[in-house]
């Protein structure tokens, strides 16, 4: 694009799932040591119940860690807690705690069997393990994702302005400069005019002196010095008038240069702009697969400036997802063909036209107001 840095938009595009994976790692780490101290914490329960043997150790820690879970909001959002207890010999106690053998043959109402076999897991020592797991495509990571891409995006567009307003503000900045540099040579064009006119004067006052000179010498013996002293002057006045005229001419030249150097900067942005057309159509062509784009509508996109720009992008972005959320203005039927094409407005004077082709969106042509009985023509002609 004609603003905005490759690299920069490899940078946006590839931060927001970098961003992600390790927020992601963070966050699963994060939890993992946050569930396990909380666990620990509450997973044996009232120790006065176990040794009073109201209740086994294994069916006391499940039904503890079952509650914490279901009251956990962050499992409701996607992560997943998946947690271990055993005994030191690697006895699974949580989840699915399955009763030894002697266990079984104890019942509720033999308390004091309960609670020694209770005391006795107890005096082993249990051992807690808790993996936390993010799932993708869940609320939470979504969510997450969701965040770092509008940030970024958000911060592409900032990117972006900045680069459309740095530029404006150059362009108006050489065009002044050239404004100036054309004032200037009008300027001296006049004053060569001006000295080409006194030179024309100067030349008939001698010719007019040497006359009455020629006149006196006859008539009245008028001292012939005086009049040859006079013509000196006015030789010397000639002379200093043709070295400030070549000097005027000279600068005139400087400034000529000056304008062509210039002309020549506006030739290479037009060259640039031409490579931007390329750059904007591969784009295109990547970011919106299930569109085709005609070659007018891509010359009519070139054309709109940089606000009305954003805002077409915007109705091709629809229009590439899903077609029933552009406003439709109205139908324009071609009067040598069958083809019906549909207008839509956008930023109110920007124009687009397209049609259903084959199962695709085809965009016929991009333009405003001002260029929308030129756009109509051509639709007349497909």
């Amino acid at each position: 694009m004609k603003f905005l840095s490759f690299k920069i938009l490899i940078v946006f595009i590839l931060l927001p799932p970098v961003c992600y994976i390790l927020s992601i790692h963070y966050l699963e780490n994060h939890l993992s040591r946050k569930y396990l101290t909380a666990i620990e914490e509450i997973y044996i329960g009232d120790t006065d119940q176990l040794f009073a043997g109201s209740i086994l150790l294994g069916q006391a820690i499940n039904e503890n860690i079952d509650t914490y879970l279901r009251n956990e909001t962050l499992v409701k959002w996607g992560v997943v807690v998946n947690v271990t207890v055993s005994t030191e010999n690697g006895q699974i106690v949580y989840p699915a705690y399955v009763a030894k053998a002697h266990e079984n043959t104890i019942t509720e109402s033999d308390p004091m069997r309960i609670a020694a076999e209770n005391y006795s897991i107890l005096q082993e020592g249990l051992n807690v393990k808790v993996d936390v797991t993010l799932q993708h495509n869940a609320p939470l990571s979504n969510l997450m994702l969701g965040g770092y891409c509008f940030i970024f995006l958000l911060g592409l567009y900032f990117y972006y302005r900045t680069g459309v307003r740095k530029f404006t503000i150059e362009e108006r900045r050489q065009r002044k400069h050239i404004d100036n540099l054309i004032a200037m040579e009008k300027s001296q064009s006049q004053k060569l005019i001006s000295l080409a006119q006194n030179r024309e004067e100067l030349a008939h006052e001698i010719k007019k002196t040497q006359k009455q000179l020629e006149d006196a010498k006859f008539k009245a013996g008028i001292n012939e010095d005086n009049f040859i002293e006079e013509i000196v002057k006015l030789e010397e006045k000639i002379t200093e008038n043709v070295v400030f005229q070549n000097e005027l001419q000279e600068n005139i030249e400087k400034l000529q240069k000056r304008i062509e150097f210039f002309e020549q900067d506006k030739k290479l942005d037009t060259t640039k702009a031409g490579k931007d057309r390329k750059k904007i159509k591969k784009k295109f062509s990547v970011l919106y697969k299930n569109i085709i784009i005609h070659n007018r509508a891509f010359d009519g996109f070139m054309t709109l400036s940089d606000d009305l720009q954003i805002k077409c992008e915007e109705i091709i972005h629809h229009l590439n997802h899903d077609s029933r959320q552009v406003q439709v203005k109205r139908k324009v039927f071609s009067k040598k063909s069958r083809v019906t094409v549909l207008e839509v407005l956008f930023a109110y004077k920007g124009r687009l036209y397209f049609r259903n082709k084959k199962g695709k969106i085809e965009i016929l042509s991009i333009g405003t107001k001002n260029s929308q009985a030129g756009d109509l023509a051509f639709l007349d002609n497909l």
